[in-house]
């Protein structure tokens, strides 16, 4: 494989990594924003059935987005090489080593798990607090009796 190609393909993966987090967060703020206006209204099977749907999806794509990052820390690796050969520090951000790549894509896979397990805990804590909210009250309810 060419440097070039090394280098076109950690762009890709790159890419795709932040496309995955951006599917991650659409699914997100679609079960916070159901949450927020029908949570209260849904029956307990429904509310199992929203809550399973959400956390396969979140899951699946959550690990795609992790796996993705496992990948282009072994990939950041033949860039770092790349670079080396090409010398084309002007290509990245910071001057690359092997050891440095690798490192700091597996620390931003730690960071994204965790990342990813703290929203999708944070959305359930926020889906069952709106459950409790009571039936009568509408999402604008206390905006418009003020």
């Amino acid at each position: 494989m060419s440097p070039y190609e090394v280098i076109y393909l950690m762009n890709e993966f790159e890419m795709m990594t932040i496309n995955i987090l951006l599917g991650y967060a659409s699914i997100l703020f679609a079960f916070l924003v159901a949450g927020f206006l029908i949570a209260n209204q849904l029956s307990r099977f429904m509310v199992v059935i929203l809550v399973l749907l959400y956390t396969m999806f979140s899951y699946g794509v959550a690990l795609g987005g992790i796996t993705k990052l496992h990948d282009l820390a072994a990939l950041a690796a033949l860039a770092a090489l790349a670079q080396e050969t090409l010398a084309t520090a002007e290509l990245f951000q910071l001057p690359m080593t092997e050891e440095w790549a690798e490192r700091a894509y597996h620390r931003a896979s730690a960071f994204a798990t965790v990342m990813y397990a703290v929203s999708y805990l944070g959305s359930l804590i926020f889906f069952f607090a709106m459950r409790k909210r009571p039936y009568t009250e509408s999402p604008g309810a206390r905006e418009k009796s003020a």
